[in-house]
C-alpha cells in the first residue's frame, strides 16, 4: 500500500503539518514512505527520516498537490524515483530545508519532478550522486521541472565516477 504513515486522497482538502517526525515508514508496493498525498500540504519544522518507498516515488514524500515546506529535514529516505519527494503537475515552494544523503534507485536522488514549479529557497541538498548518469547535478536532483529558481541554496554532492573498464589485450 501507499503512505506508510498516511494517505490523503481528498485533493479538494489542505493539511497543515507541524512538528511532526515521520521515521522508517515504508510503502511497501506504492507511493510515499511516509506520506501519500493528493491534499495540498504546509509542512513546518517537521522531520523525514529513513522513509522508503522502494518500489514507487517518495521515499518522504509523494504528492500530486502544492506543497509549501519550512524548516524541515529530509534525511536518509529512499524510494525508486524521487529518494526524498516526487512531486507531479503541481508546485514545490521549499525554504531553510536540509535535503541530505536521500537515494533514488532511478530518477531524482533528492527531488524527482514531472510538470512541476520547483522553488528552493535558503535550503541545503547534499549527498551522493552518480556521475555515470551522464545527467547534470541539478537534474540528478530535479528531473522535468517546469520550471526551477533557487535562491540562497546550497547543492553539495560526493560523487562516485565510475570508469569504463579496459579491455586488456594481449601481445603475441
Amino acid at each position: 500500500p501507499s503512505g506508510g504513515a498516511m494517505s490523503m486522497d481528498d485533493m479538494s482538502s489542505e493539511v497543515d503539518i507541524e512538528r511532526a517526525p515521520f521515521t522508517n515508514n515504508k510503502a511497501s508496493q506504492g507511493d510515499g514512505g511516509a506520506i501519500k498525498s493528493n491534499a495540498r500540504m504546509k509542512i513546518q519544522m517537521s522531520v523525514f527520516d529513513d522513509n522508503e518507498a522502494p518500489a514507487g516515488g517518495g521515499g518522504g514524500i509523494y504528492t500530486e498537490k502544492d506543497v509549501n515546506m519550512t524548516g524541515s529535514q529530509m534525511k536518509r529516505n529512499k524510494a525508486n524515483n524521487g529518494g526524498a519527494m516526487k512531486t507531479k503537475n503541481n508546485a514545490v515552494h521549499m525554504s531553510l530545508t536540509t535535503m541530505e544523503d536521500n537515494e533514488a534507485t532511478s530518477d531524482g536522488g533528492a527531488i524527482d519532478s514531472e510538470n512541476t514549479a520547483v522553488d528552493i529557497e535558503t535550503s541545503t541538498i547534499k549527498g551522493k550522486m552518480l556521475v555515470a548518469t551522464m545527467t547534470s547535478l541539478l537534474m540528478m536532483m530535479v528531473l522535468g521541472t517546469r520550471t526551477m529558481a533557487v535562491k540562497y541554496g546550497m547543492f553539495k554532492s560526493r560523487t562516485t565516477r565510475m570508469a569504463p573498464k579496459r579491455k586488456e589485450e594481449n601481445s603475441m
